[in-house]
């Protein structure tokens, strides 16, 4: 069965060009971000939150720009682990691809879409695709926001509302790293045993 860009991606981003396993735009993604400006002491807990969510049986895909360190750090753990995600690049599609993303697309695990054709990020293409994110996601977590920040005026984008009364409206799930971090012990002091469940 042939599988096509769908319509919720087309009309926000005509031109659109996807690298990558097309089955994953089966559903509207759920996108993740964080501010540039991350404290360092919690990479570590949004890191074991991306393990903890590739470690979950059912999965909705997720979906960022996977730019800044912490975002990046995240999508390192989640292909490691095979988990579905999607990489939005403020960019035109990237012509190589990293060992542990080119491995990721053969298996079918990841994709990278874009509509632009700018060779280099750059300040407004990145807003506009913080935008797109904003408009194609149907719920996103937010991970961090440093003010002022490019999250920071993005977040109230997404209108507040459940996915079960809009399956298509996107739903804001501000959550702090600190909350990301489970509460019990393991080696790393944190238990990736619990559920990060981005819209409770």
């Amino acid at each position: 069965m042939s599988v096509s860009v769908p319509d919720w991606l087309i009309e926000p981003a005509p031109g659109v060009e996807v690298l990558g396993n097309l089955a994953l735009l089966a559903e509207r993604p759920i996108a993740v971000v964080a501010s540039r400006q991350f404290p360092g002491a919690l990479l570590l807990a949004a890191a074991d939150w991306a393990e903890a969510w590739a470690a979950l049986s059912d999965r909705p895909v997720l979906a960022s720009g996977f730019q800044t360190p912490a975002e990046a750090e995240g999508l390192r753990r989640l292909l490691r682990a095979r988990a579905d995600a999607m990489r939005f690049p403020a960019r035109e599609l990237p012509k190589r691809l990293l060992v542990q993303e080119r491995a990721a697309v053969e298996a079918g695990h990841f994709a990278v879409v874009s509509p632009f054709r700018n060779q280099r990020p750059t300040a407004p293409i990145a807003t506009r695709r913080n935008t797109l994110l904003a408009q194609v996601a149907r719920a996103a977590v937010v991970v961090h926001v440093a003010p002022p920040s490019q999250t920071l005026d993005w977040a109230p984008r997404l209108p507040g509302r459940s996915p079960s009364s809009h399956p298509t409206t996107p739903r804001t799930c501000r959550s702090s790293t600190s909350a990301l971090a489970p509460s019990h012990s393991s080696k790393h002091g944190r238990d990736p045993r619990r559920t990060p469940d981005p819209c409770r």
